[in-house]
């Protein structure tokens, strides 16, 4: 009998790759979205899904397990914070009544110096978890074709100027998507409970980062350094006014205060070497 699997966010980028992952793999979807779609996938059962509403309890019927991909961006609702603590609360609660296994994304951008709204709501929900059994999964920048990196492939592919804020000097750490879709394999076949950070081990700077895409790209781009706390200023500004930017200034407070985890270790559990940037890039665009 195939095992049924919730996936909320799923409308998402990386709720979206999800739910074609594990359709491929088998699994029945119940896929929790903002907005049900004119199109859908077969075999996928849609249902409108807020995180200010409690879902309704038969939902969670005859269901093995749970990724929570769901996130309101405080640019997006000044109550964010809370409304996101809450819904993450009420998923805990449902799931723990109907005995399923739940998996929060979350992200390195989360931790105790953590300036962001995203990260400082990333990391409150991280402590709502009981992690003897339940999963926390600290994603690097995951490399996709869509999302934030699909973003910056769509910048360096539209333009020969490439903005570096502070000179790019930021560390990084990054996984491949498919290298994610392994990983929660394994914690679903083995039945694991825990925090895990999942990235590449290496740092690299922000610089090489992008150069070394836009080598694959062969795209000449000419980098242009741009004072980070300038930006911000213009980001509240634009933000103020309500006229759109690619980057918020919830983004680069995030960016202001990234740093890197060890990640060798929690890796070493899943027992699977993951690519490292270059390698992701090239699997992505071959």
């Amino acid at each position: 009998m195939n095992k049924t699997i919730i996936i909320t966010g799923a409308g998402g980028f990386i709720g979206a790759c999800l739910v074609n992952h594990f359709l491929s793999s088998g699994w029945k979807i119940k896929a929790l979205v903002h907005r049900l779609p004119t199109t859908g996938l077969p075999n996928v059962e849609y249902i409108t899904y807020n995180m200010m509403q409690t879902p309704n309890e038969s939902i969670f019927q005859e269901v093995d397990a749970l990724i929570h991909c769901a996130y309101v961006r405080f640019e997006k609702n000044k109550h964010a914070d809370e409304i996101n603590c809450n819904g993450t609360k009420t998923l805990i609660e449902l799931c723990r009544k109907s005995q399923i296994k739940m998996i929060f994304l979350s992200s390195l951008s989360a931790h105790e110096n953590a300036q962001s709204h995203y990260g400082r709501s990333k990391l409150q929900c991280e402590k709502l978890f009981d992690l003897q059994q339940e999963v926390v999964l600290k994603t690097g920048l995951v490399i996709g074709k869509k999302g934030l990196f699909g973003e910056m492939l769509y910048r360096m592919n539209h333009s020969r100027f490439f903005p570096l804020l502070d000179g790019g000097k930021q560390k990084v750490q990054s996984i491949f998507m498919e290298d994610l879709f392994s990983i929660l394999d394994v914690i679903l076949s083995r039945n694991l409970s825990g925090k895990y950070c999942i990235a590449e081990p290496n740092p690299i700077t922000l610089k090489e980062f992008y150069s070394e895409l836009a080598n694959q790209l062969h795209k000449k781009i000419t980098f242009v350094s741009i004072p980070l706390q300038w930006m911000y200023v213009v980001c509240r500004l634009l933000e103020k006014l309500n006229i759109k930017f690619p980057v918020t200034s919830d983004n680069l407070l995030g960016l202001k205060q990234m740093t890197t985890f060890e990640t060798k270790e929690d890796l070493l559990k899943f027992g699977i070497t993951i690519k490292n940037y270059k390698e992701s890039f090239q699997s992505l665009l071959k």
